[in-house]
């Protein structure tokens, strides 16, 4: 792919590229070259089995950003008793109208819904995810390495922001902490600065959080300046790294900062005495 800004190109298309993405920088920072490597350049790795939750999100997502994908490429299984006659026959003709779909459960398919109806029933999430663009591909140079990079946000509104869609377990106050679990200030870093290098207006970047469970609660957050600032160090260190490697052919695992490959192990800052306490 060359840089630029590419509207109707496909999930699959996007996913087949080798340019730099966002899980490739967290995989750098949170494990190493090794591991990146092994991810997404082993030429005998094996593809990646969908769970149930990814299945979930790329459904929600769908139901959400894009309906005519969610019309066009899912479909959810009915119920019938495949023990009957009619059953039989109802599920043989499910079968062949749905080859070629991702198939949900039952349960799944009415989780979606209800997990989208849900976004689109909170008034200002709707405003976020609706107009504008939904899964757009952005593919740039970094202006440090030359290195060939890539993102996908989830939605660009006329309002000048990169939103991007989660499920998740607790939209409370909890969220804070399983985004930094996960790596979104990685992410909030990246596509602000891929967005930014392709020529796309964006001041923020916005998380509209969704529960998975009943009464699939929604919650808005911007991700701070600070936050922002963290992957953005944090990213610059994973590019550096990454055309690193790629120069010399060399994905090591890890390693210490001197390059000994010999680690310091110290006690972990809740098992230190505190003052006061002798």
């Amino acid at each position: 792919m060359k840089p630029g800004i590419y509207e109707k190109l496909s999930n699959a298309e996007y996913h087949s590229s080798s340019a730099l993405s966002r899980s490739g920088v967290t995989t750098l920072c949170r494990r190493s070259p090794l591991h990146f490597w092994a991810a997404h350049q082993d030429p005998h790795r094996k593809p990646v089995e969908e769970t149930p939750a990814l299945r979930l999100g790329s459904a929600v997502h769908a139901y959400v950003l894009e309906p005519e994908v969610w019309e066009s490429d899912y479909a959810v299984a009915p119920r019938c008793d495949r023990r009957t006659k009619e059953g039989k026959a109802t599920w043989a003709s499910f079968v062949e109208e749905s080859e070629g779909k991702t198939v949900l459960k039952r349960e799944e398919g009415a989780q979606a819904v209800a997990i989208g109806e849900a976004v689109l029933k909170h008034d200002l999430a709707r405003s976020l995810v609706r107009g504008g663009a939904s899964e757009v591909s952005v593919f740039w140079e970094d202006e440090e390495t030359g290195i060939l990079c890539r993102c996908r946000p989830d939605h660009l509104p006329p309002s000048g922001q990169v939103v991007d869609l989660k499920t998740t377990l607790d939209a409370s106050s909890a969220f804070e902490k399983s985004a930094y679990n996960f790596g979104y200030h990685h992410q909030a870093a990246w596509y602000l600065y891929g967005c930014r290098a392709a020529g796309i207006d964006c001041r923020d970047f916005i998380f509209v959080a969704v529960e998975k469970t009943y009464p699939y609660a929604v919650a808005i957050y911007r991700a701070s300046n600070s936050l922002i600032a963290l992957g953005r160090e944090e990213v610059r260190y994973a590019i550096k790294y990454y055309a690193r490697c790629l120069e010399s052919g060399k994905w090591p695992g890890y390693m210490d900062e001197g390059g000994t490959g010999i680690r310091s192990l110290g006690p972990p800052s809740w098992a230190l005495p505190r003052a006061g306490d002798h």
